[in-house]
């Protein structure tokens, strides 16, 4: 094979959406096989027990969502093709119908959806938070080191509080079909959480 040929192969690669999608999944089967093992070697069972406790929890974040991507998809991609409002109930007539984008609209999506997140997160902060805490609190003292058992509970509630609210920017860019844009973000964000 040629230098050119496999230049060619990468630079497809790299704008794929489906081979970052199945880097992403390789990523997530990667952590579950190689994390498991690591934790189970490094920390006692308490702390083992701790950190389990931590994903139960934070494994509610996507409930919290309450399905407003796949709405916020729809709507960005109605508003990207050129719909002059959007419909309660069905679709708009082709009449209202420009071809061109509504930015104006794009414009009032793109911070209103950002409001609303924000409420999300404040809200998971809350409803997670004040659970959460109590389930630790129950629990830490049974740990080696306490005070780093409610460092660590401190930043798994900022990163669930951050997940959630930067979670509806890729499904605005896969509503604007930029989608392999979306699975890049999601790849790389995956990895910097895996590595933290």
């Amino acid at each position: 094979m040629t230098l050119d040929r496999i230049r060619k192969i990468c630079s497809r690669a790299y704008g794929s959406a489906v081979i970052w999608s199945w880097a992403f999944n390789g990523l997530r089967l990667a952590s579950g096989l190689l994390l498991l093992p690591l934790l189970l070697r490094l920390l006692d069972r308490s702390e083992f027990g701790m950190n389990y406790l931590f994903l139960s929890v934070m494994g509610f974040l996507p409930f919290l969502d309450l399905g407003f991507t796949a709405s916020l998809s729809r709507s960005v991609s109605y508003a990207a093709g050129g719909v002059s409002s959007l419909q309660a109930e069905g679709l708009a007539s082709p009449a209202e119908t420009s071809g061109h984008p509504n930015f104006k609209l794009l414009r009032q999506l793109f911070y209103g959806v950002a409001r609303i997140y924000r409420y999300i997160a404040i809200f998971g902060v809350v409803v997670l938070g004040g659970w959460g805490t109590l389930l630790v609190f129950a629990k830490a003292q049974e740990t080696p080191h306490p005070q780093i058992t409610w460092a660590a509970w401190i930043l798994t509630l900022l990163a669930a509080a951050l997940e959630l609210y930067t979670g509806w920017w890729n499904s605005f860019l896969v509503g604007l079909n930029r989608v392999t844009d979306s699975a890049r973000i999601s790849f790389l964000g995956y990895a910097v959480r895996l590595t933290l």
